[in-house]
């Protein structure tokens, strides 16, 4: 999957008869032409000569059809990204997964809650989610991130009446929406054990349900929070120096995970867990190893 590296075209002056190296990787800081920064990856730039001198829009966001030039792609990139997800679904994975968990209910794990992104529910069902169920939390649930904090809130405070640890894992546009939870949890007096925030920022802030939200405001309620991203993930971490890290906390233990742009991390790798050849090593060190230490460190845990 490329990096986005630009969701608009680049006006570009071409000259007859000159060869030119287009980036098809995202990952060039000379947009939208190769500086080989590709090194080390799989990808490779696309040679190509102009025919006659003029201005020409080239594709920065990756996707066209029609490399180097701008098909309009940048316009329909949510949709680009959801069918990359249904053809990279694996075979061992076919069938339907069930988001919500069947835990007998007198169990006494934690209960750990998954918020997916905007059109990426199966993308994180048959990762993240089959993956912390098989690592032994038997009680993790996937929620959309159209579902209300409320009642998101609400399933929460149950477990926390039963005397259990709860968890909240957020990824893309779930990433804004588990602080969402966490403030409504706030206003009840309940703590939040574990909160994971993967890839709240970037484009996703152009989505009309985080238009003005002070995501980087974080409640006094959690105890450990996990904030991970890439800074090659255009849709997922603000275009900064800083991206989407979080200030220092003293009512809670903020961890910043920050993947540096060279290691060539997008959107969908950053919950990538299947089949394991295919996850990224960065993710497997950074992301998921974080991840899994933070939540077996709830208990009691019933897992191995």
């Amino acid at each position: 999957m490329p990096v986005v590296a630009c969701i608009e075209p680049a006006l570009v002056s071409l000259q007859v008869g000159q060869q030119y190296a287009w980036c098809s990787c995202g990952l060039s800081q000379r947009q939208p032409f190769c500086d080989g920064s590709h090194a080390g990856t799989s990808w490779k730039p696309l040679i190509f000569t102009p025919k006659r001198t003029q201005l020409d829009w080239v594709c920065t966001c990756k996707f066209t059809r029609q490399p180097p030039y701008c098909d309009a792609a940048h316009n329909r990139l949510n949709e680009l990204y959801q069918r990359k997800i249904q053809e990279s679904e694996l075979p061992r994975m076919e069938q339907e997964i069930v988001w919500m968990s069947d835990a007998a209910a007198h169990t006494r794990a934690p209960r750990v809650v998954l918020i997916h992104g905007l059109l990426a529910g199966q993308h994180m069902a048959r990762h993240l989610l089959s993956w912390l169920r098989e690592a032994g939390f038997e009680d993790a649930s996937l929620f959309s991130n159209n579902t209300s904090p409320r009642v998101v809130a609400d399933f929460l405070q149950v477990a926390k009446a039963q005397g259990r640890q709860i968890a909240l894992v957020g990824y893309s546009q779930g990433g804004f929406q588990v602080i969402k939870v966490a403030k409504v949890l706030a206003t009840r007096g309940l703590n939040v054990d574990v909160l994971v925030s993967i890839a709240a920022g970037g484009l996703g802030r152009l989505h009309p349900a985080q238009w003005a939200f002070p995501v980087r405001r974080i409640p006094r309620n959690i105890h450990t929070l996990l904030n991970i991203y890439s800074h090659a993930d255009r849709l997922g971490t603000d275009p900064t120096s800083r991206g989407n890290a979080l200030p220092s906390s003293v009512a809670t233990q903020v961890e910043n995970i920050a993947l540096a742009k060279v290691e060539g991390v997008d959107h969908l790798a950053l919950v990538r867990c299947y089949p394991v050849e295919r996850q990224h090593p960065v993710v497997r060190e950074r992301v998921l190893t974080p991840l899994l230490t933070a939540l077996r460190g709830l208990s009691p845990h019933d897992g191995t």
